[in-house]
């Protein structure tokens, strides 16, 4: 129940995630992004998605890429792009998965990096993951 949510220290709320579910969480998100980068011009952004790496190339350019991973161990989605990186956790209060350091949302910073490559604005919905809530 919402009790034990109190006694954890906020960095590593999400490390109580089972692992499971945490797999079935990550998986849906990736499937869900991938599934609309799929619907924009592929002339301005590709999308490549294997075993739990989403790789999004721009202007058919190769080291124009942005990834996007989940790492397991770490129950985070992981995000480079740039020079810069991201770890967001699921934060279960806010129904979102959240960046440690910034506490911006997945799909903040998503949208965010796409409107800003692609000049235009981008808002990418996050997935439906009703279901794998505890």
């Amino acid at each position: 129940g919402p009790l034990h949510w109190l006694q954890l220290p906020p960095d590593g709320a999400h490390m109580s995630l089972d692992e499971h579910r945490y797999a079935k969480m990550a998986s849906r998100e990736l499937n869900n992004l991938i599934d609309q980068i799929d619907e924009l011009d592929p002339d301005e952004v590709e999308g490549f998605l294997s075993q739990g790496v989403l790789k999004l190339s721009f202007f058919n350019n190769a080291s124009d890429v942005c990834v996007i991973n989940s790492h397991g161990a770490a129950r985070e989605i992981w995000m480079a792009h740039d020079a810069q990186a991201w770890h967001f956790g699921w934060d279960e209060g806010a129904s979102a998965w959240k960046a440690s350091k910034t506490g911006e949302e997945l799909y903040e910073v998503v949208n965010r990096t796409l409107s800003q490559r692609l000049k235009r604005d981008i808002a990418l919905e996050r997935a439906d993951l009703t279901g794998l809530k505890p």
